[in-house]
């Protein structure tokens, strides 16, 4: 992750860079200031199973915007008119649901662009034109070097297609949605994976970014290494496990409070840095003594850790 300044998402895209983003589908403005902070390349913003509320995803561009970071929009199934409103909103391109054919790319293109590749409603009075303040010319030019569309392959159809739909003019990436796909193949999970890797050879034959989900850092390693240029952390499951996590943890202790517990503390037991009073310590600070400060070393923060 080496997000630079000015550079659209799209243009990273192209160029191959490997990307990770975090997936919010819960109003949690705080959670994308925090995502910036810690490196994340991009935010993706889920209305199909999430936000239903356009102030509160409007609030979560901006919120993203303020760090930098770009955000990308999963608006539903036919859904042309979200599209409009979040890219006038300031979010920089849309992912949509169920694509099963190339005319069904090339609709989600032209829902997503201006004239000539779309149709997209032209405005430049919105935060994505700068309230007006930039021109016609110069707003549909970024526009256009800006806006990312995203293609979700979830049905068998989508699958047969893949190779059709990656290939389309506008489309920059694929995403493979696993749970609706599962479904279509009857639940059954081993034929997901099959059509899974089938449309990620289909997406690498015709030059097209896959797009993956994961839910913990062992996951976005192993999407990567499986071919997988743009990863997503679900951090809604990521939150999930952790607090069941230490639920179950909490629970064991409660449940069993006379047993001895693996880092447990007792009093009066001696541990190598338990600190007693009127014993001396190397790094320990005593006042009327004088210490040299020495620099702080600033360490590096990995988001996989």
């Amino acid at each position: 992750m080496n997000r630079e300044e000015n550079v659209p998402l799209k243009q990273r895209m192209a160029r191959g860079e490997r990307l990770l983003g975090i997936l919010v589908r819960t109003p949690a403005t705080m959670l994308i200031d925090m995502a910036g902070h810690n490196g994340y390349d991009f935010v993706l913003l889920d209305t199909e199973h999430g936000f239903a509320d356009q102030q509160v995803l409007a609030d979560h561009v901006v919120a993203a915007r303020a760090v930098g970071l770009p955000t990308i929009v999963r608006i539903g199934g036919g859904e042309a008119a979200l599209a409009l409103r979040v890219l006038d909103a300031g979010a920089e391109g849309i992912v949509v649901p169920h694509v099963q054919s190339a005319e069904q790319a090339v609709d989600a293109v032209r829902a997503a662009h201006y004239p000539p590749l779309g149709d997209r409603g032209f405005a430049t009075y919105t935060p994505a034109g700068r309230w007006g303040k930039a021109a016609g010319s110069e707003h549909a030019a970024d526009a256009a070097r800006r806006t990312v569309v995203v293609a979700m392959v979830e049905d068998a159809q989508g699958v047969e297609n893949a190779g059709a739909i990656a290939g389309t003019e506008g489309v920059d990436a694929l995403w493979v949605g696993l749970s609706d796909l599962g479904a279509t193949l009857g639940y059954d999970a081993g034929a997901a994976d099959v059509a899974c890797r089938q449309v990620w050879a289909a997406a690498q034959e015709a030059g097209a970014p896959v797009l993956a989900l994961a839910s913990d850092a062992k996951g976005v390693g192993a999407a990567f290494d499986s071919g997988a240029q743009l990863v997503v952390l679900n951090a809604q499951a990521a939150i999930d496990r952790c607090l069941g996590d230490w639920a179950q943890a909490g629970a064991t202790y409660i449940s069993h409070p006379n047993e001895s517990h693996p880092n447990e503390s007792h009093p009066n037991e001696s541990h190598p840095n338990e600190s007693h009073p009127n014993e001396s310590h190397p790094n320990e600070s005593h006042p009327n003594e004088s210490h040299r400060t020495s620099p702080t070393r600033t360490r590096a923060r990995n988001v996989n850790g």
